[in-house]
């Protein structure tokens, strides 16, 4: 989201002509652009005043207008003409403003959304009416280094309200000058915060980060892995995103909790790093729960050379076999499952099958992509064909797996599991309901169209969507078949005009009069 770049020549002339072009000047006038520019700075409100003060550096002028700016407009002045100055390089101009904005008595607003009536009141040329801050300190800084102004990104720096946004920032775009600068004002004021950005630091790479933290203040980290104030290290964070270099850097110079090396194990088994896997054990002294822990890790990666290599340094129970299949069943991992059941002598037990259909049948990937969660889908939906085919699973597990996979929109789950003919109708009406209810549209006409849900179910789907104001649920019935003017009935009936929504009422009543046309 940027705002214009300000500068005294070159991007005054259109602004100039955006404020006067309703003007009714003589042909005269308009032909002396110096004479169009003394106008036009003579009519300026203050607050834009104080943005071409800032933006042409003129601290005298600046200094004059910003205690004329109304109160209502001083963070609006402030994220502005902070930013434009940056992009300029004017530092006097950012501390200036710095010091009128946090002079005594003052205290910004806090609620965000006055900002949007603000920004009706009073425009700043194509500004963005959202509250400035969401990106002021971090626009600023963007530009000023952009343009290699390194006092400015002092100046950001040292006068940033919170030091969290500066150091996440610095982590995120590996930018070792900004994050030291920043350190030096407000390093010694939170630790915490210098390690969460430590975090980012070593989950990206950025090396130069992660040892200016450790030479910094890596007594520091040790005394809050020791104190249980930090709950994620920083080695395990480097090992999960695959960066060596970080990893290499850090074990070397202890930069880990002390009880960490089986969660680190873990990961890189999980991670796929054999050679990392393969040092950490020649290194520490493992014992067999931990072995344990790490081949089922390699297991829900899919990770079959690690699982053959942890094998060759342990012999692996019935118990640790079944942890390691129900992991690698849930996150659809088939050569894994595959690997697993070819184990010599290992069978695999009942409760284990069970277990492991429930987690193949679940959807747990929130935070992925679409075709990343297409793809995890498609896996897991061969590792439950094989797990059924395989005959292991309770009747009790597949009807709760059935239900489970209704409310939750898996409708591949369903299809598969009604297409063996094991479902009762009951289930079915109970699952349709379940999906109504969390909006699964796409399983509520697949479950209806099976002809076994009651009218009841379907009335009450209804009469619930409507209550609520489900649109998409109200939609999908209308069209699978049932009698839409019974639905309509029902609901206008069933509640009052003062209990739905205007909107829902509107639709009702729409939909009444199309099927009564």
């Amino acid at each position: 989201m940027k705002r214009p770049q300000y500068d005294s020549d070159t991007t005054y002339d259109a602004r100039q002509l955006k404020r006067l072009k309703e003007a009714k000047f003589p042909h005269r006038i308009r032909a002396l652009p110096h004479v169009l520019k003394r106008i036009d700075m003579f009519a300026l409100t203050p607050e834009h005043a104080a943005v071409e003060a800032a933006a042409s550096n003129e601290i005298d002028w600046l200094q004059r207008l910003l205690p004329s700016i109304d109160q209502h407009h001083k963070d609006h002045v402030r994220c502005v003409a902070t930013d434009v100055a940056a992009a300029q390089g004017h530092c006097e101009a950012i501390k200036t403003i710095y010091r009128w904005w946090v002079q005594p008595g003052y205290k910004p607003k806090q609620h965000v959304w006055e900002e949007f009536d603000l920004g009706r009141e009073w425009d700043f040329n194509h500004y963005d009416k959202h509250s400035p801050y969401d990106f002021d300190a971090l626009e600023a800084l963007a530009e000023a280094v952009t343009s290699e102004q390194k006092e400015v990104v002092r100046v950001i720096c040292e006068k940033a309200g919170d030091p969290r946004e500066i150091f996440n920032w610095a982590a995120e775009h590996d930018d070792l000058h900004v994050f030291q600068c920043v350190y030096g004002f407000h390093g010694e004021d939170d630790n915490e915060v210098v390690f969460e950005a430590m975090l980012i630091a070593a989950e990206r790479g950025c090396l130069g980060i992660v040892k200016f933290v450790m030479e910094a203040c890596g007594s520091e980290l040790a005394g809050l892995y020791e104190s249980g104030e930090l709950f994620v290290c920083t080695l395990i964070t480097a090992i999960q995103h695959g960066k060596r270099d970080v990893v290499d850097y850090l074990y070397e110079h202890d930069g880990y909790r002390d009880e960490s090396f089986v969660p680190a194990l873990c990961a890189a088994a999980r991670s796929g790093s054999l050679e990392l896997v393969k040092m950490l054990n020649d290194t520490q002294d493992f014992d067999a729960p931990a072995l344990d822990s790490a081949f089922a890790s390699a297991a829900n990666g899919g990770r079959l050379e690690i699982m053959t290599y942890l094998q060759s340094c342990q012999k692996f129970d019935q118990t640790a076999i079944d942890e390691a299949f129900v992991s690698a069943a849930g996150n659809g991992q088939m050569e894994a499952v595959n690997f697993l059941c070819a184990i010599e002598g290992y069978t695999t037990s009942a409760a284990c099958f069970d277990e492991a259909f429930e987690y193949a049948s679940g959807n747990r990937w929130l935070h992925m992509s679409a075709g990343e969660k297409a793809r995890r889908r498609d896996d897991q939906m061969r590792v439950l064909e094989l797990l059924f085919d395989m005959g292991g699973v309770t009747p009790e597990v597949i009807n709760e797996g059935f239900t489970e996979a209704a409310s939750r929109c898996r409708i591949d789950v369903v299809e598969f599991l009604y297409s063996k003919g094991t479902i009762s109708t009951e289930l079915v009406d109970k699952s349709f309901q379940g999906a109504a209810t969390h909006n699964c549209t796409e399983v509520v006409q697949f479950l209806y169209k099976t002809g076994f849900v009651r009218p009841k179910s379907v009335e009450k789907a209804f009469l619930d969507a409507a209550g609520r104001g489900d649109f998409y649920v109200m939609e999908r019935l209308f069209h699978c078949g049932y009698d839409s003017q019974a639905l309509l009935h029902q609901a206008l009936c069933k509640h009052s005009v003062k209990e739905l929504p205007r909107r829902v009422l509107r639709f009702l009543k729409q939909k009444q009069q199309l099927v009564e046309a």
